[in-house]
Order: structure tokens, then C-alpha cells, then sequence
């Protein structure tokens, strides 16, 4: 039986709900990354990998504040520099 702190430290935080017209769904920073070039309609984004993690910008994401999990408050701003810097 798994204890309470391998969950967490193993967990990927939910951060939003992907929004691509009839298929919507929750998602993970990794799935983020790996769904930003990938559009239904366009086939790509019209967006950039920062503007989602930027809560100023109205991007396909709708952003939780905390994961709804674990309960963890998300450091939106922690991991937009994280991907400025690459």
C-alpha cells in the first residue's frame, strides 16, 4: 500500500481543463506541453507554450488555482519562468 507522501511526491497536479470544442478535458503541466502545436481546427495553436502558463492571456485553458486532488495551490508563476528560461 502506497503512503500518503509517495502519492504526492509521484502526483502531476491537475492545472486546468483543455478546452478543444466537443473534447474538453483535464489536464497535466506535461499534458500542456505536449498538446501547444495541436489544434482540431487550425492544426496548430494560435498560442505560445508561456501564454498559457501567463494568467493574463485568454488562451484554450481554463487555469485552477488549486489541483483538484491534492488540494496543492498551483505556482502559475513558478512554472511560467520555468519555460521562459528554455
Amino acid at each position: 500500500m502506497e503512503t500518503e507522501n509517495n502519492i504526492k511526491k509521484d502526483h502531476n497536479c491537475l492545472l486546468g481543463i483543455w478546452i478543444d470544442f466537443d473534447n474538453s478535458f483535464l489536464i497535466t503541466q506535461k499534458g500542456i506541453v505536449d498538446c501547444v502545436g495541436t489544434d482540431a481546427r487550425y492544426g496548430y495553436t494560435r498560442y505560445k507554450l508561456p501564454d498559457y502558463f501567463d494568467k493574463r492571456k485568454s488562451v484554450n485553458l481554463r487555469r485552477f488555482e488549486y489541483c483538484p486532488d491534492c488540494g496543492k495551490r498551483i505556482d502559475w508563476e513558478g512554472i511560467k519562468r520555468e519555460y521562459k528560461e528554455e
